[in-house]
């Protein structure tokens, strides 16, 4: 940490004239270190960022904050494609300037820029405009290479039974292009000729690279390897042998094989170590799509936890209300949604009014078309409950939800997902709903939806017990692909 007599001239007059400042330090980098200049003061100054440094108020104190690399890179992408035995080659260029910080990775290209805040598991990303902004959960990225690796993987399967001779999906191609392991030992052949070094699978280049470069330390390895990670796959043996390099190579190309061949080239132009963060403003969110998931999560998120608890209670007293007013299958519809939206069992309230629950013919009909045991009596159910659903006038929401789980398990998937949204805009705070419509949402390939959901369900009610497999699942996914994040105290 640095020390307040390290600081230059300019701080250390403002810190001993009492001024409330930003006191911004460095991790030491060795020869590449440059201190802390005035450039470095400014930033600090004008942060609005929460990792850079804390305010000091009338009191001297130094807050740790580590710096990072810059790295600017000319890129070319050159995709080629084979269609009615005609080849045809695609060509384009572009700036990318990375940031590789402490706890984030910043990437600028021409169409915006991408902020994966590693500690907070959040993306965010803007226009190319640089004023607007969307956030979206970290999670989103690695949720879908497993899903879809696996997939991929069971297709190449078939496929190469098939006697298929350029099978796209071959096991070390999905690795390569996911950047996952299969747990197979991949025959990878690795060439060094004239500078440089070749990764090539059974005539394929998958990576070249030049041995020169400029020399990095471990811990900016491990970010610029995250940056390839995720920009361009990279299979995970040729990155983790990259690794040892402690090198950024003045050129790299990557090679992926997928509905074509695409060749990436990066030439390294500048690296430059500075201290604090790049400053971006993401007060702007960018509009919302018009898409109904997107507007009925915004209005969940914004809710207060005053609000959602509120809106509970609010579900149990109308729920006596009805029962009281002879209402019963209205108010079981409410208790139900009660259940839904808090994962608690039925009130105590409820049994008052079990007897006349019981005996009443509409409220038993809706019971029992929950839970269907066979095909047909799920197609069965479908209709009972769609039926049921228009009689109603309160709590609707709740039918809705099991009709949408029902038409889930009979495959109809996109039905499934419209009464989901109907319930969930005829009241947002049904905290079992979004955890069901995230699910739905993954199985079908759609991880930034699925994580929507599962991230507005959270910031509703974070305790609901059917939260707690998708809290499991977040933690598998930290643990057994470590490559994919970056581990800090605590973690």
């Amino acid at each position: 940490m640095m020390r307040i007599w390290e600081l230059n001239e300019e701080v250390a007059q403002l810190v001993s004239a009492g001024s409330s400042i930003i006191v911004v330090a460095r991790k030491c980098r060795g020869d590449t270190c440059e201190g802390l200049c005035s450039e470095g003061v400014a930033i600090g100054l004008v942060c609005k960022m929460r990792y850079l440094a804390y305010w000091i108020f009338g009191w001297i104190a130094a807050a740790t904050v580590y710096g990072g690399t810059f790295l600017e890179f000319e890129s070319e992408i050159r995709t080629t494609v084979e269609a009615d035995e005609e080849e045809s080659i695609e060509v384009s260029t572009d700036g990318i300037t990375v940031y590789l910080g402490y706890e984030i990775i910043e990437t600028v290209t021409g169409t915006g820029v991408l902020v994966r805040d590693f500690k907070e598991k959040k993306v965010f990303r803007s226009n190319d405009q640089q004023t607007e902004y969307d956030v979206y959960s970290l999670y989103a990225d690695i949720g879908f290479r497993v899903i879809e690796f696996r997939n991929r993987s069971e297709l190449g399967g078939v496929l190469s039974k098939a006697g298929i001779e350029e099978n796209p999906m071959e096991t070390v191609l999905n690795e390569h292009l996911f950047s996952l392991d299969s747990g197979e030992t991949p025959n990878l052949e690795r060439n060094e000729e004239a500078g440089e070094v070749t990764y090539s699978y059974e005539g394929k280049p998958l990576l070249r690279y030049s041995l020169d470069g400029e020399v990095i330390d471990e811990e900016t390895q491990e970010r610029y390897n995250l940056f390839l990670r995720y920009e361009f796959g990279i299979h995970p043996k040729i990155l983790s042998e990259l690794s040892t390099t402690n090198r950024v190579p003045e050129t790299l190309v990557v090679y992926q094989y997928h509905l074509g061949e695409e060749e990436v080239t990066l030439h390294l132009v500048s690296r430059k170590e500075v201290a604090g963060i790049p400053q971006r403003d993401f007060s702007q969110r960018i509009p919302l799509p018009e898409e109904p998931l997107f507007q009925i999560s915004a209005r969940a998120s914004a809710m207060s936890e005053e609000d959602f608890a509120n809106g509970c209670i609010a579900l149990k007293l109308r729920a006596v209300e009805q029962a009281e007013a002879g209402q019963l299958l209205d108010s079981a519809s409410l208790f139900m949604a009660y259940i839904l939206a808090t994962g608690e069992q039925l009130p105590p309230e409820f049994f008052e009014y079990k007897e006349a629950m019981q005996s009443d013919e509409e409220v038993q009909l809706l019971f029992a078309s929950i839970n269907p045991r066979s095909k047909e009596a799920a197609e069965k159910s479908v209709e009972v409950l769609a039926d049921l659903e228009g009689r109603v006038r309160q709590g609707n929401e709740s039918i809705l939800i099991f009709q949408a789980n029902i038409l889930d398990s009979l495959g109809k998937r996109q039905e499934a997902i419209d009464l989901f949204l109907e319930a969930l805009e005829l009241n947002p705070i049904i905290v079992g709903a979004w955890k069901d419509l995230g699910e739905l949402y993954y199985r079908s390939f759609d991880s930034r939806r699925a994580w929507l959901c599962w991230d507005t369900g959270r910031s509703l009610y974070g305790e609901h017990a059917m939260f707690e497999q998708i809290d499991y699942f977040e933690e598998d996914l930290f643990l057994e692909h470590p490559e994919f994040f970056l581990r800090f105290p605590k973690e």
